[in-house]
């Protein structure tokens, strides 16, 4: 089986749910991964218009690809 290895040292989660950045944060931290958050990069919140959780993940995600 083949183990994925995450090789980068920042992540950006593209949330203003500073709950949940912060609960990402403590998963990461054993890979001393950098998480930064929409917040951080001063981004307005996108309409989550998607009909699942999954289509307003990406809503998200590929608005703060921008």
């Amino acid at each position: 089986m083949k183990k994925n290895i995450f090789n980068e040292n920042k992540i950006v989660i593209a949330s203003h749910n500073k709950g949940k950045v912060k609960e990402i944060k403590v998963m990461l931290k054993p890979l001393k991964v950098e998480v930064l958050s929409a917040n951080d990069f001063n981004l307005e919140e996108p309409i989550e218009d998607g009909n699942t959780f999954e289509k307003n993940a990406l809503i998200k995600s590929s608005y703060v690809c921008k």
